[in-house]
């Protein structure tokens, strides 16, 4: 690994150097400056061109059922038909993935993974065709120790948990209808049967104001089980959902004047239960299809018309194409 690249996985992993990359890269005389706009338009540049072939990610939601109801989740206003991919349409996708063996993988979309039973018969398909990164984002709940040594010999990469809260009584305020003592008990099984570091365990945490002075605490609690602790502030999903009042996020304070393009539009597909390739991670109801897998390859949706209106619209700073990128707070990092 580069020496870069090891400053930018440890800048991502920190809250501090991430809260402190966002502030410096929201400031206006920053962002005004000449030097700095030429720099990051070369960087821009550089980056669609190393990226266009084929997606760095793709996200296929192996299940977009759930077991929770979270405060700040999509779920809440989320309209469209819920359900699980079939074993067919995921090995179809996965013949086109291999193709492409480092394009990272993540079993995810606006569900809980493991309510697809056949999630670690998926992971071991994907892992058996030569994709090198196959990883999830779960809330826990259901990893239990049958489910957890299924996907530790599927050979799964890495597993990401999300965790908001370091006692019972703030876990359960943000995600009612879960056991923090389950989830944590999970999470402690998991990494005691993992074999050479497998899967990598990362705890993510939404901050809000119920659990912003845990942070401390949640280090101490997942030392020795958790490989890394991101602390993450929240956003309104493209202007989708209301923020409670009292929640902070870095991504409202980009200057529009200073708006860069989404970077998602050049390095990542999500792919629905149903096959439905939405335009982005944020577009959660599709409500901008950029085609369906089960009639076109990705290739083809990833090279289609539809996406390269956007991305032309984006590079031109018209961001007023659908209200989904207009109302859209997201912060793209090019570094």
């Amino acid at each position: 690994m580069l020496i870069y690249e090891k400053i930018h996985w440890w800048a991502r992993s920190h809250y501090i150097p991430r809260e402190f990359a966002y502030f410096m890269l929201t400031r206006p005389a920053v962002l005004g400056n000449y030097l700095y706009r030429r720099l990051h338009q070369c960087r821009i540049e550089n980056r669609i061109r190393s990226m266009l072939k084929f997606p760095h990610t793709i996200a296929i939601e192996s299940s977009a059922l759930c077991n929770a109801n979270c405060l700040l989740c999509t779920r809440k206003v989320m309209k469209r038909k819920l359900g699980v991919m079939s074993n067919k349409l995921y090995r179809s996708l996965i013949e086109q993935i291999k193709q492409h063996p480092r394009t990272r993988l993540y079993l995810s979309g606006f569900g809980e993974p493991l309510m697809d039973k056949n999630l670690a018969d998926k992971v071991a398909f994907a892992k058996n065709a030569g994709i090198e990164y196959v990883g999830f984002f779960t809330n826990g709940s259901l990893l239990t120790p049958k489910r957890a040594l299924e996907l530790v010999e599927a050979g799964l990469t890495a597993i990401d948990v999300s965790i908001d809260g370091a006692t019972p009584e703030t876990y359960n305020a943000i995600r009612p209808n879960l056991d923090f003592d389950v989830v944590i008990n999970n999470l402690r099984y998991l990494s005691s049967i993992r074999r050479q570091g497998k899967p990598m365990i990362t705890v993510d945490v939404i901050l809000t104001p119920q659990n912003e002075r845990e942070k401390r605490s949640m280090k101490k609690l997942l030392q020795g089980i958790a490989d890394k602790l991101i602390f993450r502030r929240p956003e309104s999903w493209a202007g989708q959902i209301t923020l409670p009042n009292g929640i902070k996020t870095p991504h409202s304070a980009i200057l529009p004047s200073y708006r860069s393009p989404c970077i998602h539009l050049w390095s990542q597909v999500n792919i629905y239960w149903d096959g439905t390739v939405p335009l982005c991670c944020r577009d959660f109801d599709a409500k901008v299809p950029l085609g369906n897998s089960t009639k076109q390859s990705i290739i083809e949706i990833w090279h289609g018309e539809i996406i390269n209106q956007f991305r032309e619209a984006h590079l031109e700073g018209r961001f007023q194409a659908t209200p989904l990128c207009r109302d859209c707070q997201y912060f793209s990092i090019w570094w």
